[in-house]
């Protein structure tokens, strides 16, 4: 079974501006999510789901680019049409989908949830 991971990322929030980029402890917000994925050896891709490439300069180089077009970046796009784009484009039977925004849940966690749904 091939396993594979998106996290989608856009530079510009309306609510918090640069969220992804800020500072959390000695990394961008965005680089924790793709270490702990990376901890993953059950995941065979990782990728960074983005309109802006210049992102993976953050990244380590095992993480992937999935470029989303910018008509995706905006605020009236509804879930499921951001998805469904990324989503037509990854060859895996599971895909884990991950936020930048949730720096701080666990490898174990996304084992176990990768787990009960196999």
């Amino acid at each position: 079974m091939k396993i594979a991971s998106i996290v989608p990322l856009k530079l510009n929030s309306r609510r918090l501006p640069n969220k992804n980029f800020l500072r959390l402890g000695d990394h961008p917000l965005a680089r924790h999510i793709f270490d702990t994925l990376q901890a993953i050896e059950e995941l065979n891709d990782i990728y960074c789901y983005c309109s802006q490439p210049q992102v993976m300069q953050l990244l380590s180089k095992s993480i992937r680019f999935l470029a989303r077009p910018e008509k995706l970046d905006g605020d009236d796009i509804k879930a499921n049409e951001l998805f469904r784009y990324a989503i037509e484009r990854i060859d895996a039977d599971l895909i884990v989908l991950c936020h930048a925004t949730a720096p701080f849940i666990s490898s174990k966690t996304i084992k176990n949830l990768i787990n009960a749904v196999k």
